[in-house]
């Protein structure tokens, strides 16, 4: 009821609150603050904290701080987050373990990785000092994810031998994240010893340890390896999810396996598991590199009848698929056609055009589109466009076009966003 007042265009929050205020009790109060906080409405749970603050019915303890903080963390309001933490000790509620955590958390969320490992160490060290704040298994969990993502595995080895040694036992989340850690980086060996340590702590794995495990190898080419885990999967009657599948598809398609790739999407029906966007993404790819662009189409005509929109990187996929078998004219023709699907084509897009008239040699084409990236705001300027050019020998044509050739993205590169 509060939360269908708030949501009201243009409610005055704090009339409505006052409103509501004498038929809940205080834990009602924390449980629409997790509500507002499932919303992704972080300014709307601090409003609502701040008129709980001037309650005096309302004494706000370490749960209510550690659930904004946590809000605002997951929100990537890092410095409000941060502000809060402050306030709270000023206002003489002491953290507790599960304060230290929000707050490790909302760190742990920031984009600078290297930085986010420096202050997470820091407050672990605080924590080590208070009696009422010990680190538990939550604690070592987010700091270890912050050193994988920082890339600091020795730091990720250190920390997952102290907890042990602490007495603090890894769970099902420690131990696929670990997991996932070496996987991307290709570090097998220690991934595999992990996975041994938590079969002899008799933690038995889940979905998400597998679906690591299966991505982990696919990328990596291991196919032996990832088909080999699919099947431990199945015999552990571990119900594969949509990301198990996802990556089967990916794998499969990126290694030319059409048969494998149909397969596994066959098998989605079976195990009740509807395909998604990136599914038929993935699988149009698949045909796309295959060159079986017969089945592409078929395959996006069959996510449309699902009723499964397609998105910028739908479109950029069928576009470098036409366009990588010479079929210029029709990558063209879904360019020039995308807005009858609701879709603006990005730099990115054009990019993937422009790569494909430079090698089929169709300057004029190349000049109109150049002159029509730069009608709409998108200037040619990616390191991939002059490797193109000077690739066929263009280097003249190129300087003739006045292609500013200086910095590209990652996704740029790709040519395709994913």
């Amino acid at each position: 009821m509060v939360l269908k007042s708030l949501s009201t265009d243009g409610a005055n929050v704090s009339a409505t609150l006052d409103a509501h205020c004498r038929s809940l009790r205080v834990t009602d109060w924390f449980d629409v603050l997790e509500e507002i906080g499932k919303t992704d409405r972080w300014l709307l749970a601090l409003e609502v904290f701040r008129w709980m603050q001037q309650q005096k019915w309302c004494k706000l303890d370490n749960g209510f701080y550690a659930k904004l903080i946590s809000i605002l963390g997951k929100n990537g309001q890092l410095r409000l987050a941060i502000w809060l933490f402050a306030e709270m000790r000023h206002t003489g509620c002491r953290p507790s373990t599960s304060v230290y955590n929000a707050i490790l958390s909302a760190h742990a969320r920031s984009k600078d990785k290297q930085k986010a490992l420096i202050k997470t160490l820091g407050y672990l060290e605080k924590m080590r000092q208070k009696v009422r704040c010990q680190p538990n298994v939550v604690t070592y969990n987010i700091i270890l994810r912050v050193c994988a993502q920082a890339h600091q595995f020795d730091k990720l080895d250190e920390l997952f031998k102290e907890m042990q040694a602490f007495e603090i036992q890894p769970d099902i989340c420690t131990f696929n994240g670990i997991l996932d850690a070496y996987g991307k980086d290709g570090l097998f060996f220690k991934m595999e010893s992990v996975l041994k340590q938590m079969r002899c702590n008799k933690c038995k794995p889940d979905a998400i340890t597998f679906n690591t495990l299966i991505d982990a190898y696919g990328r990596f080419g291991m196919l032996v390896k990832m088909e080999q885990t699919f099947k431990v999967m199945t015999h552990a009657k571990v119900k594969p999810t949509l990301s198990t599948f996802n990556s089967l598809i990916y794998v499969y398609g990126r290694a030319g396996h059409v048969e494998k790739m149909e397969w596994a999407f066959g098998k989605m029906p079976e195990a009740g598991i509807q395909a998604s966007l990136v599914t038929y993404e993935v699988l149009m790819s698949g045909y796309g590199n295959a060159g079986q662009l017969t089945k592409m189409k078929h395959s996006f005509h069959q996510m449309i009848q699902a009723g499964i929109q397609p998105n910028i990187s739908t479109l950029n996929t069928l576009v470098n698929a036409y366009c990588s078998e010479g079929l210029v004219d029709e990558g063209e023709a879904l360019l020039s056609n995308a807005d009858r699907i609701g879709l603006n084509p990005t730099d990115a897009s054009y990019s993937i055009l422009f790569r494909a008239y430079v090698k089929e040699k169709c300057f004029e084409k190349l000049e109109k589109l150049m002159k029509k990236m730069k009608s709409i705001g998108i200037r040619p300027q990616t390191s991939q466009i002059s490797e193109s050019l000077q690739g066929y020998g263009l280097e003249l044509q190129m300087k003739a076009m006045d292609v500013d050739t200086t910095s590209c993205t990652d996704q740029e590169k790709a040519g395709i966003y994913c």
